[in-house]
């Protein structure tokens, strides 16, 4: 008889170093789970506390996608007042 290690499944994150792979494994994990809800909140619908947790996820997506979207969303802001004020200026 073989005994296979069953890997523990991915939930709240221990404390402790932070490392990539377990930050994209996270990240996945909360993907996925978003995913779900997401679709099931279209075929049926969702509980009380699936709402609440839909909501924890997307803020916490939200929140670290930031570092991604942020540099492009000031760059654009950037062009954004650059173009009012030449606009402005004839």
């Amino acid at each position: 008889m073989s005994m296979r290690k069953v890997a523990a499944p991915l939930g709240p994150e221990k404390p402790g170093p932070q490392t990539a792979g377990n930050a994209a494994r996270r990240e996945a994990h909360v993907r996925a789970r978003y995913a779900e809800l997401v679709d099931k909140k279209f075929r049926s619908s969702l509980t009380d506390s699936e709402q609440a947790e839909l909501l924890r996820l997307q803020t916490s997506l939200d929140e670290a996608e930031t570092k991604y979207y942020e540099p492009a969303k000031r760059k654009l802001q950037s062009v954004l007042t650059k173009l009012r004020q030449r606009s402005l200026a004839r």
